[in-house]
């Protein structure tokens, strides 16, 4: 399964609980300015919303007071890289997949000397 995917779904159940939770919709949502492509979105994840069991919603809902419980700068980043997951091909994504795994493997002290050597913090 493409991270893209998973990430993707993550947010649109985010999306989903918010509105389930009754969590205040922004405010061009407020007024009425939701476009229709953007009503027609919003529709699709509610239907997929319902047909969810009720585990599945408990489990949504924790990942949404997770997420909304983040400083806005790292939700910012999860957004951003998002964007970036679900632009690239699935060459791309496994590259990537593979490099953070190759990360994963190194040890501390390993690790910070990479982080010195390329100047990364």
């Amino acid at each position: 399964m493409r991270p893209a995917f998973i990430i993707c779904a993550f947010l649109v159940c985010v999306a989903v609980v918010a509105n389930a939770a009754g969590i205040a919709p922004s405010a061009g949502a407020q007024a009425g300015r939701l476009s229709t492509g953007e009503k027609r979105v919003l529709m699709q994840q509610y239907k997929q919303w319902e047909k969810l069991n009720p585990e599945e919603k408990a489990i949504l809902r924790l990942r949404w007071e997770t997420f909304n419980a983040m400083p806005a700068a790292k939700r910012k980043k999860l957004l951003k890289n998002y964007e970036r997951w679900k632009s690239m091909n699935e060459d791309e994504c496994d590259m990537l997949r593979k490099r953070y795994n190759d990360w994963q493997k190194l040890s501390p002290a390993q690790k910070r000397r990479v982080r010195k050597k390329y100047g990364i913090k």
